[in-house]
């Protein structure tokens, strides 16, 4: 089929972000030990470059078994491209969740920003950092590795989010009476 209301498959706009649950887990070994897990987050494919917004973010969702303190480690890699050239940025975004033992709160952290490093390596850190709330690519892929690190037992129950958008989305087909995409809830 073609044309309007045209069935192809999944959208593509499907693998510009989810939601991922992960359980780390701490055996009862009495020493420092940790959990790692890694995953990918987003896949866009947009065959032509554009500036893109997201969100990005992670969520402790239940703590079981912690006596002590822990740490859920979190670095979201990116890996932007325009053509044939890539660059692959390993803690585009870092978070850390600490944990102790009277935990109760389900923590939540995101972000609409990323902080940039500085331009001149050599020079004294900069009390306020650069960042950016866009990124330029034809392609972008996220993943995520995460590392629980504690001293004793424990399970952590965590969901990662990240999510992308055009920052202006004009679609040849809305202007040429073909537009048969998100209307009325669809």
């Amino acid at each position: 089929m073609s044309g309007a209301g045209a069935t192809q498959g999944v959208p593509p706009w499907h693998m510009w972000g989810t939601s991922q649950n992960l359980l780390l887990q701490i055996p009862g070994t009495g020493s420092s030990t940790s959990d790692s897990q890694s995953s990918q987050l987003v896949r866009v494919s947009y065959k032509r470059p554009e500036t893109w917004r997201f969100v990005i973010g992670g969520e402790i969702q239940s703590v079981e078994g912690l006596g002590g303190v822990a740490n859920v480690f979190v670095d979201f890699a990116l890996t932007i491209g325009v053509g044939r050239s890539q660059i692959t940025i390993p803690k585009w975004i870092s978070m850390v969740f600490a944990l102790n033992g009277t935990f109760t709160d389900l923590r939540q952290i995101w972000t609409t920003s990323a902080t940039l490093p500085q331009l001149d390596s050599s020079a004294a850190p900069d009390p306020f950092p650069r960042t950016s709330n866009t990124v330029v690519a034809q392609d972008i892929q996220v993943a995520a590795a995460v590392n629980l690190a504690g001293f004793l037992p424990a399970r952590v129950a965590m969901k990662l989010d990240a999510y992308f958008a055009p920052n202006a989305h004009a679609r040849p087909d809305w202007f040429h009476g073909q537009f048969d995409g998100a209307i009325g809830g669809h």
